[in-house]
């Protein structure tokens, strides 16, 4: 469910974007297995995709403006994910600021990272 907080850091500029722009809107509905693994949570993946995309043409995304895709529906994302382990190492990754941050908002332990987070 989106909130004020998404309308005014994402939404409003993606709607000036569009007006401009192609633009490709993903939604990422197997990001949320990153740190949400969990039966209940991955039982919900199709419902909350349909309800991020209605939201989103609520706030004014207009998918006769722009292309919204869904991640899972899109062979090549995995390709280039794969790609994407290979280039880049674990120490690295660790380093990164918004990775611990984003472990930390989601309260995991950061001797527990799963792969998903580090790519």
């Amino acid at each position: 469910m989106l909130h004020l907080g998404h309308y005014v850091g994402s939404i409003q500029n993606r709607l000036k974007l569009q007006e401009d722009y192609a633009c490709y809107f993903i939604v990422a509905d197997l990001h949320t297995l990153t740190t949400r693994p969990g039966k209940e949570h991955i039982a919900k993946i199709k419902q909350n995709t349909r309800g991020m995309v209605l939201d989103w043409m609520a706030c004014g995304l207009d998918p006769n403006k722009s292309i919204f895709f869904v991640q899972s529906r899109v062979p090549a994302t995995f390709e280039l994910n794969l790609y994407f382990e290979m280039l880049a190492s674990v120490p690295r990754l660790s380093r990164l600021p918004t990775l611990k941050d984003m472990a930390r908002d989601a309260n995991i332990d950061e001797d527990a990272f799963s792969l998903g987070l580090f790519v």
